[in-house]
Parts: C-alpha cells; structure tokens; sequence
C-alpha cells in the first residue's frame, strides 16, 4: 500500500479541526500539536486523541469516536462536561448513539501516523511535515 503525505496544508488544517474540537469540549487551543509521545493505533493515544480525543473525554474504535463514560455528556481532563452531540456538531459529524465517525480532515493525517507504525522513516517524514507547517515542535 502506498501511503500519500499529507500536505502541508492538510497538516494546518488538521491542527484547526484539532483545536476547535478542543475548544468546543472547554479545553484550550494548542499551538503545538503532542506529536512525540502520541502512539499509532492506539485508541486514547494516537494522534488525534493525544490532542484531541483523550483530553476531551473521548477514545477511538477504529474510525469512530465514543465518550469514555458511554453518557451523552463528556467529562474532559479538567471535569468539565460538554454534550456529546455539541462536540461533534463542532467538528461537523453526527452522533449516532453517543458515537460519531472521526471527521476526514483528522484521518487524513492519522491514516499515514498509523501507517507508519511498522515505517519509522514513513513517521519521521510526517513528523518533518508537519514541523515544516508549524504544528509541531523541531
């Protein structure tokens, strides 16, 4: 399988859809996406949900998001609760029982972080992208 890098585009619009989720869950915006100690296909630690989707309150199934206490509400890492649906209507998916597909712009770049599991060069290329966009740290 060949795997596409994503643009550095892609990676500014992966860091927006990031904090807006962030934000839409009571959490602050990053400048600097954790892209060091996030893990492929890891379902609370990979790259979105190091950012993103753990802090939130949230973990990922495959391409799914699901709140971790099965409620409609979200606790996130500082005990605040959000609506699941209002999370979600913040990245633009629909929740269906307490659960929503992760939105296209987020897989874009995670597809090729979880492609490189086995491919440290293939993750040290996406690490160098997205340094080059300015969405995470040299």
């Amino acid at each position: 399988m060949q795997v596409t890098m994503p643009t550095i585009n892609e990676c500014l619009i992966f860091r927006g859809i990031i904090n807006k989720g962030r934000v839409a869950a009571g959490l602050e915006p990053l400048e600097k996406l954790n892209f060091d100690d996030a893990e492929p296909l890891t379902g609370d630690n990979c790259l979105s949900a190091a950012n993103l989707f753990t802090p939130a309150g949230c973990w990922c199934v495959g391409t799914t998001v699901v709140s971790l206490e099965r409620s409609d509400y979200l606790s996130n890492e500082n005990g605040q609760e959000v609506s699941v649906s209002e999370f979600a209507k913040a990245l633009n998916a629909k929740v269906v029982r307490r659960e929503f597909d992760i939105p296209k712009d987020i897989l874009r770049v995670t597809d090729v972080f979880d492609a490189a599991c086995d491919t440290p060069s293939l993750l040290t290329k996406l690490r160098q992208r997205m340094v080059d966009a300015g969405v995470v740290r040299p």
